[in-house]
């Protein structure tokens, strides 16, 4: 046996075609090295994009497909009560660039919500009011069915907000994204 599939009209290989539903058709990984850095969010909902360094893109291959996209921080805390956090997005041309007010309009759904403050995943102690400084790791990850055409870009930014004062997604800790296209 030559371990080369042959091809055939009855055996339908050699022959190009895309993937079947539910498939994953590709995964895109991004980090940002926080250093010595912390990057915090203040102020009340709906918030802003936290940094431009939590930005990431990935370009779909398939039409109709499906993203899961995560981020986690593997170093945060709040100085203060609670701190809020989701993800916002922005389809753009395939050279485009996101920007903060339109991925801060279209956050991505969190059981059923998508703009309300139960949109939001929370981080901190709500109930107590006092400082939280327990320097956790802490992960989203939600799925998004974009309206895209295949080519565009579509980007991802964490969105925050904090109850009162200020909220750390990574103090002396890393950023890490993933994006999983699945086909629809």
């Amino acid at each position: 046996m030559s371990g080369i599939i042959g091809v055939s009209q009855d055996m339908k290989s050699g022959v190009g075609g895309g993937y079947p539903t539910g498939n994953v058709v590709q995964i895109v990984t991004g980090r940002f090295n926080g250093g010595d850095g912390s990057y915090g969010v203040t102020g009340s909902n709906p918030g802003g994009e936290i940094s431009t360094n939590f930005r990431f893109p990935i370009v779909p291959k398939m039409p109709r497909s499906k993203i899961i996209v995560s981020y986690q921080s593997t170093k945060m805390h709040v100085n203060n009560k609670m701190g809020y956090c989701q993800i916002g997005h922005e389809v753009t041309a395939s050279g485009g660039t996101a920007t903060a007010s339109t991925m801060l309009g279209q956050l991505l759904s969190v059981q059923g919500h998508s703009q309300a403050q139960n949109a939001y995943f929370h981080y901190g102690d709500f109930a107590s009011g006092t400082s939280d400084y327990a320097y956790d790791a802490n992960f989203w990850e939600a799925e998004h069915s974009p309206s895209y055409t295949v080519g565009q870009k579509i980007w991802y930014s964490l969105i925050g907000y904090s109850s009162s004062g200020t909220w750390y997604i990574t103090n002396n800790g890393d950023v890490r994204f993933k994006a999983i296209e699945i086909q629809g």
